[in-house]
């Protein structure tokens, strides 16, 4: 499975979830004058082909909203949606990520002027023959 493949399934799969509908980007990619919420996602750990010790490939997807009860909903409509369950890439896969438990983190973007709470996944090293 290649990077665009599974970018192009997971940017798809985020733009379901109502409150944000398109406002999805790739990490740091949002403009400062987005509306409000909106999600990025960035890939952030090494893949099993290039480091033999890894199992897995950590995905990072951060939600960014006023600091109210609606982005922590926000938060857990992308876990109920990601965790263990499959999404379909374009070229048909269907992988499953894993939510790491306890990666809920408050942050504050600058370029944003807005607050968010960020989730890590984990794409299981099967994806990644």
């Amino acid at each position: 499975m290649d990077y665009a493949d599974v970018r192009e399934g997971l940017y798809t799969a985020l733009c379901t979830i109502p409150a944000v509908g398109s406002r999805v980007f790739r990490g740091w990619t949002a403009p400062a004058d987005t509306p409000k919420p909106l999600i990025e996602f960035t890939f952030d750990g090494e893949i099993p082909s290039i480091n033999k010790c890894t199992l897995h490939m950590g995905i990072e997807i951060v939600c960014y909203g006023d600091p109210d009860h609606a982005l922590d909903i926000l938060a857990d409509d992308i876990v109920s949606l990601l965790d263990e369950q499959p999404f379909v890439t374009p070229l048909g896969n269907t992988p499953e990520l894993q939510y790491t438990r306890d990666s809920h983190q408050d942050i504050y973007s600058d370029n944003l002027k807005s607050w968010g709470i960020r989730l890590k996944f984990w794409l299981p090293s099967q994806y990644w023959t």
